[in-house]
């Protein structure tokens, strides 16, 4: 997997996890609003289509390791990358400030077929990734840590993303839950970049209150 860097003299590191079909998004517009000032790491999701969760999760951990950079001011991820977000804080290997998940899915309801209709043209090749990410269970346990979570939705997402960010909520209690009114599926970090702007400024400076 291939892994972009910007700014590795920042003093502040942004993790950037998005969906597989968010990276060039994700490079045209986040990283042109943040990487003057932080550290902007973003791994290509979207080119290992034929791996599954745990063996993406496990490239992150490695180039993480490697680089020598245990803890990260920020985590985004996005629809798929929440996912990993999640997945990511719960094994604790690394220190986490802040994690941001938008529009993701953390259910054991059967959402691949949904997936598979919307997305008929993917290759065969391509799906075991997303079979890996659907078929995960609820989080059933508690988890108390220090890192704050950030979970937000679009209100024209769908039920299920509904439904995970009211668990995630539950789960973890450290967090804050946000819908974002008239917004659809990843929509703040695709086409509202000035907002999103101004959430990372304000969670990176730990003034949570000033969040809406």
């Amino acid at each position: 997997m291939k892994f972009n860097e910007f700014n590795r003299n920042g003093s502040k590191s942004i993790l950037l996890l998005p969906g597989y079909t968010k990276n060039k998004m994700y490079q045209e517009n986040i990283i042109s609003a943040l990487k003057s000032n932080y550290h902007i790491i973003v791994p290509n999701i979207s080119e290992c289509m034929e791996y599954d969760i745990e063996e993406v999760i496990s490239q992150i951990k490695a180039y993480l390791n490697n680089i020598c950079l245990n803890k990260i001011e920020l985590v985004i991820g996005s629809s798929l990358g929440g996912h990993i977000a999640i997945r990511l804080l719960l094994d604790s290997e690394f220190e986490f400030k802040n994690v941001m998940v938008e529009s993701t899915i953390y259910t054991e309801v059967n959402y691949l077929k949904v997936i598979l209709r919307l997305a008929g043209s993917l290759k065969k090749n391509k799906m075991r990734l997303l079979e890996s990410y659907y078929s995960q269970s609820l989080l059933c346990e508690n988890f108390e840590g220090d890192t704050k979570l950030i979970i937000c939705y679009g209100e024209k997402d769908s039920k299920y993303v509904k439904k995970t960010a009211k668990i995630l909520k539950k789960v973890f209690s450290n967090s804050l839950l946000f819908e974002f009114k008239g917004y659809g599926h990843c929509e703040l970090t695709t086409k509202h970049i000035f907002q999103l702007t101004k959430y990372i400024n304000l969670i990176i400076n730990h003034r949570y209150d000033e969040l809406e």
